[in-house]
């Protein structure tokens, strides 16, 4: 079967970096909220959750500089087939994928997200993840933004928003992984992931 190339090796280094370092966050940030799931040192979890946070942070303005820069807004730009696609998409999704049957959508250059991914990573990406950066950095310098904590409701209500909001970034991470096991074979999207290069059907 022909390979299409559709992941460049800066968007695929990229992925990984971003994921495995929200995962690491997820991890360390474990024996930080809950003592009675300390299995680390409180001071070895913070560094190491201060370690990933900002490899996140860099890796989010190296994602803007990608997406606003380097053209791959275009993967995110709605079509005239979103609306047909979206509810495709939606019945694959729900039981198309329990039944065996074909995903409707193959990733290609320039069109890598269904109409469901586009608005789902926009959130994540857009909203999600900046909230969890500028709460992270308020937190990680709270005794030098005194001020600016107090006028957000204080340290314990920005520290909250930050705990909830990991909550969703880990079920997005979950489901993300989940979806990634449905392709052609159980591994064929990871493989796509670690290649770039995709079946061209």
């Amino acid at each position: 079967m022909e390979k299409i190339y559709v992941y460049p090796a800066s968007d695929r280094i990229w992925h990984w970096i971003h994921a495995l370092s929200i995962a690491m966050l997820i991890i360390t940030g474990i024996p930080l909220h809950f003592s009675s799931l300390r299995f680390m040192s409180l001071p070895a979890a913070v560094k190491l959750h201060t370690f990933f946070g900002l490899v996140v942070s860099f890796d989010f303005i190296l994602y803007l500089l990608n997406m606003f820069f380097y053209g791959s807004i275009k993967n995110y730009l709605p079509r005239k087939s979103d609306g047909k696609e979206a509810i495709l998409m939606a019945k694959y999704y729900l039981w198309g994928i329990f039944r065996g049957e074909e995903e409707p959508f193959h990733p290609r250059p320039g069109h890598r997200l269904n109409a469901l991914q586009k608005p789902a990573y926009l959130v994540v990406m857009m909203i999600l993840v900046p909230i969890q950066i500028a709460t992270g950095i308020l937190i990680w310098k709270a005794s030098g933004a005194e001020a600016l904590l107090n006028s957000l409701g204080g340290l314990k209500t920005i520290s909250t928003l930050h705990l909830l909001n990991a909550y969703l970034l880990a079920a997005f991470l979950i489901s993300h992984i989940y979806l990634a096991t449905t392709g052609k074979t159980p591994s064929y999207f990871f493989r796509v992931m670690i290649t770039g290069y995709a079946d061209e059907d």
